[in-house]
């Protein structure tokens, strides 16, 4: 550039007797301005680089974070077949280091980290993780279990669940009527409407426990894998108490279960809340055959029109294997099947377009006056209530040379809408 500058100085004509020092002193002053111009620009360059370093350490930073948070939730993650994850494994090493050799160091260091990332837990893990008063399942083990519980129960696959972190009662408010409302000219008065009847939906917490034994010396063997032994005997344990009790629980130091409500043939509008519709199919123990409504199909597709139009979305059927047996035999007029297996490993079959649930722990058999297929949307119906915290403790000395391990957790379960589900009755009437 100070070239160019040169060229287009030399090119200036000066009337004669001119002195040319004026020419070079703007050519010197032009090459300061170009130096002051340059040294200006490596300034905010390094200003640029300092910057752009400290924003690449940054990122650098926040992505190392996300990757320490990956891994995390990777920890706590299952494979696609159900196999243990690293953190689960540890979790299970943990406990069986503890049952095993009364070390509690891993367990500890364990508690320690998930308190660390996960607040709710530590909430409920702060009453008592020490060796007297048993240990809190930690969160890749506790996810475990809930997961396997979700397979065993069909009931905790189709109810609302909710988890509290505290207290022995879940409450929520039922909204049991309509609003009034009445249509009125611009200038008319406004009459007072009816109020809404506003109920409430209270749930208690009861404890459920398994007790799993094993021999001292099948405990000492060095290849039996104690802390899986514990998941699957406690998960299946807790797996069919629930089930049964989510449907046929007396409300009794448990749930109440689905089946053991108040049932009545009046519909929504006319039968008391809390009472559950249901539908005869006008024999004993069986469908009603012959030309006279209704017929075997028939009861089955009126089930359906009975739940109103904002539960049918959503809605499936619950029912046993042996309730299916029989249902997978009913055709239509045309020698269709009613009932439309699952052609997908995972998906349920089908009955009339919705979904079919099998609960073979405690939905009845057919028989007289059996309740033995419910149909709804359970999501809307059922609520069931846990509490964080599934507890461990070890008993080597009760049982001796058995070794019992107690574990227990809090649960509760009641009916939340009674209009969103319906029954099929096997009776005269």
């Amino acid at each position: 550039m100070t070239s160019q500058v040169m060229r287009r100085c030399s090119a200036i004509e000066l009337p004669l007797g001119s002195r040319r020092q004026p020419v070079f002193a703007m050519v010197g002053e032009a090459s300061a301005d170009i130096a002051a111009l340059g040294s200006a620009f490596e300034s905010h360059n390094k200003v640029v680089q300092a910057a752009l370093t400290d924003t690449n350490q940054k990122i650098d930073a926040i992505n190392a974070e996300i990757d320490k948070l990956n891994e995390k939730q990777a920890a706590m993650t299952l494979s696609g077949r159900g196999e243990a994850g690293n953190g689960l494994r540890k979790e299970l090493n943990a406990v069986a280091k503890f049952f095993r050799k009364k070390d509690d160091s891993d367990l500890m260091s364990l508690h320690a980290g998930a308190a660390g990332s996960l607040a709710e837990i530590n909430n409920s893990m702060s009453v008592g993780s020490d060796p007297d008063g048993g240990y809190f399942v930690l969160p890749a083990l506790s996810n475990t279990m809930t997961k396997k519980l979700f397979d065993v129960t069909a009931m905790r696959r189709l109810a609302r669940v909710e988890t509290i972190s505290a207290g022995d009662r879940w409450e929520e408010p039922i909204d049991n009527g309509d609003t009034g409302s009445g249509w009125v000219g611009e200038n008319d008065s406004r009459p007072s409407t009816s109020s809404p009847k506003i109920g409430k939906l209270s749930i208690p917490l009861n404890e459920l426990y398994a007790m799993p034994p094993v021999t001292q010396a099948l405990l000492d063997m060095v290849g039996f894998d104690l802390g899986s032994w514990l998941l699957n005997k406690i998960t299946d344990r807790f797996g069919r108490d629930e089930g049964y009790a989510f449907l046929g629980g007396d409300g009794v130091g448990k749930p109440r279960g689905l089946l053991t409500y108040p049932i009545s043939t009046a519909a929504d509008d006319t039968r008391p809340w809390g009472t559950i519709q249901y539908l005869p199919t006008g024999a004993a123990g069986g469908f009603k055959t012959g030309s006279t409504p209704p017929d075997t199909g028939d009861c089955l597709r009126d089930l359906t029109w009975k739940l109103r139009t904002p539960y049918r979305q959503g809605a499936s059927w619950l029912m046993n294997s042996n309730t299916i047996s029989q249902i997978d035999k009913i055709k239509d007029g045309q020698g269709n099947y009613l009932f439309r297996p699952s052609m997908t490993a995972g998906a349920p079959s089908s009955l009339l377009g919705y979904p079919v649930e099998i609960d073979d722990v405690a939905m009845p058999d057919i028989g007289a006056n059996s309740l033995s297929i419910a149909f709804g949307n359970f999501q809307k119906a059922y609520v069931i209530v846990d509490r964080i915290g599934i507890k461990l403790l070890v008993d080597p000395f009760s049982a001796k040379p058995i070794v019992l391990f107690y574990a227990y957790k809090r649960v509760g379960g009641g009916l939340a809408n009674s209009e969103a589900v319906k029954f099929l009755r096997f009776s005269v009437n």
